[in-house]
């Protein structure tokens, strides 16, 4: 008698409070209005920040190096340090011609659902957590993908006669390709080479 007395208030209870926040169905959930499907970014993205990484691979990299660098740029620490729909490019120095350059990857940071430095990356009540969540794990998955891609590659490592480092500095915060010019706010450049 208890146990259905118990099974019959825990009922009422998730009747009254719903879910949590929890879809029923992820295969439901859709991006909202506003939010690239492929980079994650707002559309009113110019008020959040860009965080450039430029990776210099043309010395090629011991694997203390690829650790470093993993732990320094690569890694939720990294991302967490810096508030939701912050953009993340990912540009190589190898072989081509900086002008001719394409990101690795370029994406907006997702709320994390967690309790961080930055209030906005819980999840709202009209947000479902696992909706926030499933992105958060997208744009980290997504991130790994390209890190992967970049030290798992040697053809993308070493080689090279010399660097262009200053050229591709130099193309980065002039040419609007890059979404990096004096005209973004917000803007942070960092460099990774064994030349600095």
């Amino acid at each position: 008698m208890k146990t259905i007395i118990f099974n019959m208030i825990v009922g009422v209870f998730l009747l009254i409070h719903g879910n949590n926040g929890y879809a029923e169905n992820p295969s439901e959930i859709s991006i909202p209005a506003g939010i690239n499907k492929t980079t994650y970014c707002p559309s009113n993205g110019d008020k959040f920040g860009h965080v450039m990484v430029i990776i210099d691979t043309t010395g090629g990299f011991e694997q203390p190096q690829v650790d470093f660098i993993e732990s320094e740029v690569f890694s939720e620490q990294f991302y967490k340090k810096h508030q939701p729909f912050t953009k993340f490019s990912y540009l190589l120095i190898n072989n081509n011609a900086p002008q001719s350059q394409k990101f690795i990857v370029s994406k907006c940071r997702t709320k994390t659902s967690t309790k961080t430095n930055f209030p906005s990356d819980i999840h709202t009540s009209d947000e479902s957590k696992m909706y926030v969540t499933g992105f958060w794990k997208k744009f980290t998955k997504d991130m790994n993908s390209a890190f992967d891609n970049i030290f798992s590659n040697k053809d993308m490592q070493g080689g090279a006669r010399g660097s262009l480092i200053y050229e591709t500095i130099t193309t980065v915060l002039t040419s609007p390709k890059f979404d990096f010019t004096s005209s973004t706010k917000n803007r942070k450049l960092i460099i990774v080479s064994d030349m600095m």
